[in-house]
């Protein structure tokens, strides 16, 4: 609570602590500036008319001659940046504050200058952050992550005046732009002139990462003599020039890419990057692998032409790197594959990545944590080589059912992570996926161990992602080795069904929205991966499984309808039903009429693939079976067929024809009169929202006025359909 006598006289509060911002102690005024910082975060609309006076008196804190008290005291900029009243002030201060910014960011002789040390040198365990294993589900429909930071160092508990300057930097490039560089790049251009002290062009290149994003279009004119300059300090014989160079090198990746004249940037962009992953020192070893997993993420299939370049890179460091910096690279591998895709699945490049990496897990325990980075990276790598990993995927397959082995026999012992299942059986859905076209050495695999056993033991453990991980790999297997599924089935299918418990899902996402909170509640995750798989089977498994879809179906339709549904099991369900109705659609019909809004509403923002294809057929095949059903929701269904733009495939597209001519025949009029009607679109409610008719069809189709300049119309909408050929 602010006091109401300190807002009254805070005049006098603010004059007593300037004074105190010259106390002798460097404690007291470290508090003082901690205080000031704090006053403008919380109650800046008191402060505010006493702003310019806060402004000058910082500034003077910012230059201290404790380092201590600047790092404080240049807290407060990064604290100013988000303040709106004080925008002006802070603009006509920055060619002030700029310069000592960029002064404050320079290493400083009581810093620990820590230059990496030699690659031989093993790493110490306790200076390896612990992984946690990062699961890559691709059955979400949702979608990772910025982690930059203002080097490379991944200690960050010592927050010091240098970092807090940078950051500082960063925000204030952000919010003024390219404005700012009139003032800075003379500065440092200085700085970088500079060599009679080489921590004065390290940072300036700090500076220059720093403004990157902020004032990216600022600096385009800048970089072609920029970079030439920076490639040179990667080659500096003080490793945290070198490492800092990287850092900033990656930070402006996006503007090699983007240049369009590969040879002139990206090329030696990309090499020069190589070389320093080379390095001998591990500082420099981390901040490149760091940029090129940058450079790959903006770069993506651009990389491909020169793979052959890249991969004896890696793998040449592969050989040499030590634990902590392999993780990096593994990342950096990892990355790779998730940018260039198939284009790594060249056998001759594959030969060199996966024989390492492969003896490198044999070094493992079963039960280390540490190997999470390993198999991920090998996840990853399955996931893009495809049909490529023939040759190794029997040693991949054997060494996860092995883990997940070790670790249920172990799994009461708490100091057992059950990611280890999770990371297994993720690996093992990529090889099974990678097999696709070897569905026979697949099955054989599955048939001679003993993985259905093992999952589902899995699947009855209190622990939900191992139990999502374990849905989505039946779900791949499915595709192509239902037959190994078959004796498991009448156990399997029950448990999957279960997951999908409408009391239980609804009171998770209730709660969720109660709390505010971010992401998928897990039994959401594993609902979605179930709903999804039990999609899969009944693609293909079709009749042989329809015992079973009753109680899905049940579930389904009293979930579809829930207005907090989260969107990924949402879109799920809707693929689900579809499935279940291409050979089964007499189980679904009869329930049409409770599912038939929303399941057209989901499937018309489906992008044009096999999913949304496999969604519209089964409904068409329910509307054959319950045409009555539809009726209340048949402008959604028109939506849904319009919302192919006449891309619909032949057979979907004949089908279409069919329901829309027997619609027009039972109406005795054209579909184009009838949408005339202003009460056609009186069906469509949503109580709950308070929304009818357009409302009701804009809201569910994402449709934004503002953008496509009309509100949503019928008679356009038929208009279209006559345009693909549709008799409106």
């Amino acid at each position: 609570m602010w006091p109401v006598s300190l807002e009254n006289n805070l005049q006098t509060y603010l004059q007593n602590l300037f004074a105190l911002g010259k106390d002798p102690s460097f404690e007291v005024r470290k508090k003082v500036f901690i205080g000031v910082s704090m006053l403008t975060e919380d109650r800046v609309n008191v402060l505010e008319q006493h702003l310019p006076d806060v402004l000058n008196f910082v500034m003077e804190g910012t230059k201290d001659e404790e380092i201590e008290v600047q790092r404080e005291a240049t807290e407060f900029w990064s604290i100013l940046v988000d303040v709106k009243q004080a925008s002006a002030l802070l603009e006509q201060a920055l060619p002030n504050l700029l310069p000592v910014l960029l002064k404050n960011m320079a290493y400083t002789d009581e810093d620990d200058l820590d230059e990496g040390e030699d690659e031989t040198v093993p790493d110490k365990v306790q200076n390896i952050r612990p992984r946690n294993y990062s699961s890559k589900d691709s059955h979400q429909g949702d979608d990772d992550e910025d982690d930059d930071d203002d080097d490379d160092d991944e200690e960050v508990n010592d927050w010091t005046l240098r970092k807090s300057s940078a950051t500082a930097l960063d925000l204030i490039s952000n919010r003024f732009h390219d404005n700012i560089l009139p003032i800075i790049l003379p500065c440092i251009q200085a700085m970088l002139e500079d060599q009679t002290d080489w921590r004065r062009p390290e940072a300036a290149i700090l500076a220059l990462g720093a403004i990157s994003e902020g004032c990216r279009l600022g600096m385009e004119v800048h970089l072609p003599q920029v970079m030439p300059l920076l490639f040179q300090y990667m080659a500096s014989g003080k490793p945290l020039v070198r490492s800092i160079s990287c850092w900033t090198v990656g930070r402006y990746s996006t503007w090699a890419v983007q240049a369009q004249q590969p040879e002139q940037y990206l090329v030696p962009l990309m090499t020069q990057i190589l070389q320093r992953i080379q390095d001998t020192n591990k500082k420099v070893q981390a901040a490149a692998c760091s940029a090129f997993a940058q450079l790959e993420e903006e770069a993506q299939g651009e990389l491909i032409p020169y793979l052959p370049h890249i991969i004896p890179a890696l793998m040449h460091a592969f050989g040499r790197y030590q634990a902590k910096n392999m993780i990096l690279l593994l990342d950096a591998l990892s990355a790779l594959a998730d940018s260039v895709h198939a284009g790594l699945s060249q056998i001759d490049l594959v030969r060199q990545i996966f024989p390492p990496i492969l003896a490198k897990w044999e070094q493992f325990e079963d039960l280390d944590t540490s190997m999470f980075a390993l198999i991920e990276c090998l996840t990853s790598l399955c996931q893009a080589v495809g049909g490529s990993i023939q040759e190794w995927a029997q040693v991949m397959f054997a060494r996860c059912v092995r883990i997940i082995h070790t670790t249920l026999v172990n799994v009461k012992n708490p100091l057992v992570d059950k990611e280890l299942i999770v990371s297994s059986i993720d690996l093992l859905s990529s090889v099974i996926e990678g097999l696709s076209e070897r569905a026979d050495l697949a099955a054989e695999l599955i048939t001679n161990s003993q993985l259905m056993t093992l999952v589902m033991e899995v699947i009855k453990l209190e622990h939900p992602e191992s139990c999502q991980s374990a849905f989505a790999m039946i779900g791949d297997m499915s595709k192509t080795c239902l037959q190994q599924l078959g004796p498991c089935l009448p156990t399997l299918l029950p448990l999957m069904q279960s997951s999908l418990n409408p009391q239980l899902l609804i009171g998770a996402m209730d709660d969720r929205c109660g709390h505010h909170g971010n992401g998928a509640p897990p039994i959401v995750s594993v609902s979605n991966n179930a709903c999804w798989a039990i999609g899969e089977m009944a693609k293909r498994a079709g009749a042989e499984l329809k015992q079973y879809y009753p109680p899905v179906i049940i579930s389904i339709t009293q979930l579809i309808g829930y207005q907090r549904m989260h969107p990924g099991l949402l879109l799920n369900m809707t693929i689900c039903l579809g499935r279940i109705s291409l050979n089964c659609a007499d189980t679904v019909a009869p329930h049409l009429d409770k599912v038939a809004m929303v399941w057209c509403f989901r499937t018309c923002r489906m992008r044009n693939d096999v999913e949304k294809e496999d969604s519209c057929v089964g409904l068409c095949n329910a509307i054959a079976l319950n045409a009555s059903a539809i009726v209340p929701s048949f402008v959604p269904f028109l939506i849904v067929v319009n919302s192919w733009h006449g891309r619909a495939p032949a057979a979907l597209k004949a089908t279409f024809t069919q329901l829309l001519d027997a619609f027009t025949a039972n109406l005795g009029m054209s579909i184009s009169q009838w949408l005339s009607n202003p009460n056609v679109l009186d069906n469509l409610a949503i109580p709950d929202r308070r929304l009818a008719g357009v409302d009701v069809i804009e809201n569910n189709i994402c449709w934004d006025a503002h953008w496509q300049k009309r509100r949503w119309c019928p008679i356009i909408m038929a208009k279209e359909l006559a345009e693909q050929g549709y008799k409106v």
